[in-house]
């Protein structure tokens, strides 16, 4: 997978690795730059992120992750186990129906709610950090969530 990335140019690839981590997955992450947990911060998904720690942790690879939480109504815990785990926490994206209704309709559901999209810029512009400073940063975060919109909308 990241062979045919980068044959293909390409400067970032995603791998969706389930909620198990497998003896497989660790050349994806001796590859990555970056491993983001994503979680939704529910009495049984929070422990994932203290797995995910210390699989990457034994794996050497402990330093390069972060995490993000999903159809978040509070953030605390979330931010705790990041804290205590020492990666951050780059996003809390909140629970919108607006956008869950969007993607069964195949559709992007950041345009469709405004507290929604402004959790997927602060998650754009931590993971797009293209050296721009200050009121430039959100623009350019917003460019890169309309454009992989675009992308998402023609893959399929």
């Amino acid at each position: 997978m990241i062979e045919a990335a980068r044959w293909a140019g390409s400067i970032l690839a995603i791998a969706d690795l389930g909620t198990r981590i497998e003896a497989g997955h660790a050349g994806l992450i001796d590859e990555a730059q970056l491993v983001i947990g994503v979680a939704r911060p529910t009495v049984e998904s929070l422990p994932d992120l203290y797995r995910l720690s210390e699989w990457l942790r034994r794996a050497s690879a402990g330093n390069r992750l972060a995490f993000v939480v999903n159809q978040c109504t509070d953030a605390a815990e979330a931010a705790s186990i990041a804290r205590e785990v020492g990666a951050p926490l780059l996003a809390a994206l909140p629970v919108s129906p607006a956008a869950a209704a969007a993607g069964e309709r195949g559709e992007p559901g950041w345009p469709h709610d405004a507290a929604f999209a402004a959790g997927l810029e602060r998650l754009a512009t931590a993971l797009w950090p293209l050296g721009t400073a200050g009121a430039e940063r959100p623009g350019l975060a917003r460019l890169a969530l309309h454009r992989l919109g675009g992308m998402l909308r023609r893959s399929g």
